[in-house]
């Protein structure tokens, strides 16, 4: 307990997921938590239960791909709290996952501009407080998409982006005290998976087959708190000597 004690963290993605088991595993560890996404009502039940749990959250709605939002979820973070210690790139889509061969240029735009633009946001607007405070620690939810390309163009192109650009941050700032890494998940299940009505989104058969051929039968799904105690400790001053590092989390699947 306690592992993030007086630390504020800024979480995009917050308001299901993954983002969101990690902003209630970093309130419960004592941080004070900033929610970032696009649906207020799921954000603000979140803080409710953080509240009701001892903790301290604050909702931001608003979008990783508007530059307005992105400004304002730092602004209330440093009005509230003033500072700003760690922040969480988990914002992300997916969609119809096409092969090479006839995926669409629109595909590979919206996905690059929310999973790859939306990280690089965050991070620039992030850098104007903690560069100043002499410290500062970034963690991107990327993919073993973005490593190995498990799950179709467009998604490996954004990922593969989001994934190097925390890299990149980490090589040009390590000096500055900025720490930047990356946690890559496989095979775990969230509503991203899933259309608004409830149905599984639709994947390219041929990606599939392929992707499953590199996957080990039988290895368990992850869970979105498993990808989420990965990232508090790298948010932690545990991990304090890891930097510019993707570890993957997926139960050993891609050995």
């Amino acid at each position: 307990m306690n592992r993030l004690q007086d630390k504020v963290a800024v979480v995009t993605g917050a308001s299901s997921g993954v983002g969101n088991a990690i902003c209630r595993l970093f309130a419960a560890e004592g941080a004070k938590v900033v929610m970032l996404a696009r649906r207020a009502e799921r954000l603000q039940k979140t803080v409710e239960e953080i509240e009701k749990a001892g903790g301290i959250a604050v909702a931001v709605p608003g979008s990783v791909c508007n530059q307005e939002d992105v400004e304002n979820a730092l602004n209330v973070t440093i009005e509230k709290f003033g500072k700003v210690d760690i922040v969480v790139n988990d914002a992300g889509i997916v969609n119809y996952n096409h092969g090479i061969k006839d995926v669409p240029d629109d595909d590979c735009y919206k996905l690059f501009e929310t999973n790859a633009m939306g990280t690089m946001r965050m991070m620039r607007e992030a850098m104007k407080y903690m560069l100043p405070a002499g410290k500062g620690t970034f963690v991107a939810i990327g993919s073993v998409g973005g490593l190995m390309g498990h799950a179709g163009v467009a998604y490996a192109l954004s990922k593969g982006a989001m994934v190097n650009l925390a890299r990149q941050v980490a090589v040009d700032y390590h000096l500055e005290g900025i720490r930047s890494n990356a946690v890559c998940p496989d095979g775990i299940i969230t509503d991203l998976c899933k259309n608004e009505d409830g149905t599984w989104k639709e994947q390219d058969p041929h990606t599939v087959a392929a992707t499953t051929k590199h996957f080990c039968e039988g290895t368990a799904y992850c869970t979105p708190e498993q990808v989420a105690q990965v990232a508090l400790f790298l948010a932690s001053d545990e991990s304090i000597a890891i930097n510019g590092q993707c570890i993957v989390v997926d139960h050993g699947g891609n050995l």
